[in-house]
């Protein structure tokens, strides 16, 4: 026995307990109008539960394997995009790196190991005398020959580029300069590939 058929029994019954002087004729009208809500309601049931709220379509669960095969078309999609795109590259100040002096060491025979000239590296670590080096200090290995140059007052990146003829780009790049515009005095500069003005 189902819901519907349990309810309208203990419906029958009740009415079969309470309703003495009523005829017979009431207790069919109330068996009818009970039977004519049960099957309303299921075919709301039916209606609501294929067509949706309010008559729009009710949304059909997607499938597992499909849904995971349009994220991983989407992911392909963002990874060929990111691919496509250049990374995004910024210029180390000179390029630099330390060395630790060793005992026995000359700023010739350092020099000579990094590929650069004795007087970059004089210049690059403000040597007053380049034949004093002392074991355990450190120097400024610059990833090319040049000079270092101190700013000074009124100077501009232009002026001191053709100072040591060479391009302002060079510089700013040799020196990972975020505004060009603005140089103070006392800024430390690496000019790659320059030579010093009096030589």
């Amino acid at each position: 026995m189902d819901g519907n058929e349990r309810l309208l029994s203990q419906v029958l019954a009740e009415r079969s307990a309470h309703g003495r002087g009523r005829g017979p004729g009431s207790n069919w009208l109330l068996l009818g109008s009970l039977v004519l809500v049960v099957a309303v309601v299921g075919i709301l049931f039916r209606i609501v539960g294929t067509s949706g709220v309010g008559g729009v379509p009710a949304p059909r669960p997607a499938a597992v394997g499909t849904s995971a095969a349009a994220a991983g078309a989407v992911r392909s999609q963002a990874n060929a995009t990111s691919a496509a795109r250049p990374a995004a590259t910024t210029a180390p100040q000179a390029a630099r790196r330390r060395y630790v002096v060793q005992a026995g060491d000359s700023l010739e025979s350092i020099a000579a190991r990094a590929g650069l000239s004795p007087a970059t590296l004089a210049s690059v670590n403000e040597l007053d005398d380049p034949d004093l080096l002392q074991p355990g200090s450190e120097l400024e290995i610059p990833s090319t020959d040049g000079v270092l140059h101190i700013v000074a007052p009124g100077e501009t990146l232009r002026s001191i580029a053709l100072e040591y003829n060479v391009d302002v780009t060079a510089v700013v790049t040799a020196n990972a300069l975020a505004d060009p515009d603005h140089i103070v005095a006392g800024l430390r500069l690496f000019i790659p590939t320059g030579k010093p003005p009096d030589s």
